[in-house]
């Protein structure tokens, strides 16, 4: 199908070209209106995203390369989290631009950027932690205690210990 509109529009006159041009828009127009609406519509924040993803990403190749540990996994966790990302990220669009009686209600119209900024301060703990696994930043020691401690804010298991008997 897209091979032929090419062709007809490659060797077709120019009110062919237009008339094309304008089949594809109004074929294409619902399709990005729909995803605006309903699914994300901040795209400059996914480049972003990407990018620093993408930094970690090349960080933790790196690391395990490093450290003679290099395996498939890893890149298979990497599409685990592009998936959870992007399901997180159209979870709470939806959530902050939802409509009660045809008006966009604003109660949560700050979950988006507290989500956005979490995703992106998550992506970003994690290049921290790997350029200085690496030896090639020595964070401050208030930024390592912090780490830790989030580290240990996490589920137990089995990168993280369990707490000792007798303590909830």
């Amino acid at each position: 199908m897209l091979t032929l509109l090419f062709r007809a529009y490659c060797g077709g006159t120019a009110g062919q070209k237009v008339g094309l041009a304008l089949l594809s828009g109004w074929l294409v127009a619902p399709i990005v209106q729909f995803v605006d609406r309903y699914l994300f519509n901040d795209w400059p924040f996914l480049i972003s995203l990407a990018v620093v993803v993408g930094c970690d990403t090349l960080l933790g190749l790196w690391l395990s390369v490093h450290q003679r540990r290099l395996s498939s996994r890893g890149f298979g966790r990497l599409f685990q989290k592009v998936a959870a990302y992007g399901l997180f990220l159209v979870a709470v669009h939806a959530a902050a631009t939802h409509t009660v009686a045809g008006q966009v209600n604003t109660l949560l119209g700050w979950l988006d950027a507290v989500a956005y900024s979490s995703v992106l301060a998550r992506e970003l703990l994690s290049i921290v932690e790997k350029t200085a696994r690496l030896g090639l930043f020595s964070p401050p020691k208030a930024l390592i205690e912090r780490l830790e401690q989030l580290r240990d804010m996490r589920a137990p298991g089995p990168t993280s210990p369990e707490p000792p008997h007798g303590h909830a």
